[in-house]
């Protein structure tokens, strides 16, 4: 298949807006380390990954406890000066963006999932094509203004 249409097959897609939010990350009785919150993204990510051949996809997440937390820290040491709240957010909005796409590489890099899934994701920071969320919620678009909410199990 040529790159004309490739192209032309992704644009023909429907979108799907995935929102993970930030509580998402970090599960009951969980303290929200690094090492869980980066476990805790494999489900809703291979789920991703299993519908990129049907749609176009857009991740949009939260960060709300993750910004917490780093405030939490940073009031815990008076050694370095603090930051305003906003950068804060800005911080752990990376962080998490870091973290989704980098366990979305992973999932994609498997042997089984890499011939199957990997064409479908194009990484916004690179050019070339690379069980405790019980459900994802998803906004199937097929223009913005008409969209239907349904829920992927795990």
């Amino acid at each position: 298949m040529g790159i004309e249409n490739s192209t032309a097959m992704k644009k023909n897609k429907e979108i799907l807006l995935v929102a993970l939010g930030g509580n998402a990350l970090i599960g009951k009785e969980q303290e929200g380390t690094i090492e869980e919150q980066f476990e805790n993204l494999k489900v809703p990510v291979r789920q991703i990954a299993s519908l990129s051949s049907r749609y176009r996809i857009i991740i949009t997440h939260g960060n709300a406890p993750q910004a917490g937390n780093l405030l939490l820290q940073q009031e815990c040491c008076d050694q370095v000066p603090g930051l305003p709240l906003e950068i804060l957010v800005a911080q752990t909005q990376c962080q998490i963006g870091y973290m989704i796409e980098s366990t979305l590489d992973a999932i994609l890099m498997e042997p089984v999932v890499t011939e199957k899934y990997q064409k479908n994701f194009q990484s916004s920071s690179r050019s070339d094509d690379t069980a405790l969320l019980p459900l994802c919620l998803i906004l199937k678009t097929t223009t913005f203004p008409e969209r239907e909410i349904f829920h992927v199990s795990t």
